[in-house]
């Protein structure tokens, strides 16, 4: 579940206390002020008592009873925090923030559409409330993550948050995130660096940006983001990770390796680091056959065929994972391995493009026009693949081979 950005009332406001009867009393007040205290820290328990007495000592505490719902959330008892958080309506209809949180507790019981009401209501008491708008942005990106209305409306709701809040550093993020995934790659940089530029410590952003830059082959400045984030925490997978894959787009196979062992260290069930560490020893063996080091070309592509399966194990329906298998046998000279893989790798999935060009263009070198034109074929009939093809040499080729088999 994503982060929802909750704010806590620390004292009695001016506005609810309209008149001398209804506010609170200074004990209340002052044990209401424990109770946020006690979340901060993380002692729900504590922030639960606390909460109590304030209104025990004044029942129409709007902001305790408040206060006293979200340490019930915090806590994990949902009934009991959506009692309170109802409690604190009940006492003031108009009083923004119950209806924020109330919304919250929906959006993490995956009643999306409560919360949006919830968050509606709050944003209609209180005009600018940007974790209102926030938790908004975010509920609507929860139910339609591919859906364009959806999306158009959490970003809306985002940039209202940030409108109302420029320091909010997770509406920037949110956001910038929603803008990467749009194409809209300017946009996504702005935001991530003020995220960023307001929280440094927010890793994911650092993260997220290195991928941005990682993918528009900006590598160095991929890497500096990744910098920040290691410093931060050092250990941190994700950053190794993307570090391994910036150092492989400049070739640097060697260091991309030491990063991803960093990261199978770490977790030792993460299939893309195993997947990457194959292909940086497929490189490095094809490197070192080229130099005429057959020892350690054979070391390589040994290591590589063990990664690969490696992160077939961890995720067994991983396609481009048991084609690597094949096509590092392939590259060792090893033909009849190879086969046996691609024919796995067409058992887990009969059209993966990839295999059928590389099945169609071996059997073509091996004389055998048959299958090749087979596989050829089969290529031709997809309607969309996920490799660069020239469809009209491929007709080309097939006609060729005899054409496709009746």
């Amino acid at each position: 579940m994503k982060f929802i950005f909750l704010s806590l009332m620390l004292l009695a406001t001016p506005a609810l206390a309209k008149d001398k009867a209804s506010k609170p009393a200074e004990r209340a007040i002052y044990h209401n002020n424990q109770c946020v205290t006690a979340m901060h820290d993380g002692n729900n328990e504590r922030a639960i008592f606390e909460c109590k007495t304030a209104t025990e000592v004044s029942p129409s505490y709007v902001e305790a009873w408040n206060n006293l719902g979200l340490a019930y959330k915090f806590k994990g008892q949902m009934e009991l925090a959506t009692q309170a958080l109802q409690k604190a309506i009940s006492l003031d209809s108009k009083y923004a923030s119950p209806y924020n949180h109330l919304g919250t507790i929906y959006y993490s019981l995956g009643r999306f559409d409560d919360a949006i009401s919830e968050f509606k209501k709050a944003i209609k008491y209180n005009k600018q409330f940007s974790d209102a708008f926030y938790n908004m942005g975010l509920t609507y990106v929860a139910m339609g993550p591919k859906d364009p209305e959806k999306r158009k409306l959490a970003i809306n709701a985002l940039i209202q948050a940030t409108t109302f809040n420029a320091e909010h550093p997770y509406a920037h993020h949110e956001l910038a995130k929603l803008f990467q995934e749009n194409g809209d790659t300017e946009k996504a940089i702005i935001r991530y660096k003020l995220a960023l530029e307001i929280n440094p410590q927010l890793n994911e952003a650092w993260v997220n940006l290195a991928n941005l830059y990682t993918k528009t082959g900006e590598t160095l400045k991929a890497q500096q983001a990744l910098s920040h984030a290691m410093s931060n925490e050092p250990d941190s997978p994700e950053a190794h990770l993307n570090m391994g894959v910036s150092f492989l787009k400049e070739k640097n196979y060697a260091m991309a390796l030491n990063e991803f062992d960093k990261v199978v260290a770490k977790m030792p069930a993460n299939e893309k680091a195993y997947f990457n560490a194959g292909f940086a020893h497929y490189n490095l063996a094809l490197m070192a056959k080229n130099n005429g080091n057959g020892g350690e070309a054979n070391s390589h592509f040994a290591e590589a065929v063990k990664a690969y399966m490696s992160a077939l194990k961890l995720k067994p329906n991983f396609t481009d994972a048991a084609f690597s298998v094949g096509y590092t046998y392939q590259s060792d000279g090893k033909t009849d391995e190879a086969l046996k893989w691609y024919q796995k790798t067409l058992e887990l999935d009969a059209n993966h493009a990839r295999t059928l060009f590389t099945l169609g263009n071996l059997y073509q070198q091996t004389g055998d026009k048959t299958k090749a034109a087979q596989y050829l074929c089969t290529l031709s009939k997809l309607k969309t693949v996920d490799i660069p093809l020239d469809r009209e040499k491929l007709k080309v080729q097939i006609t060729q081979l005899g054409g496709c088999p009746k």
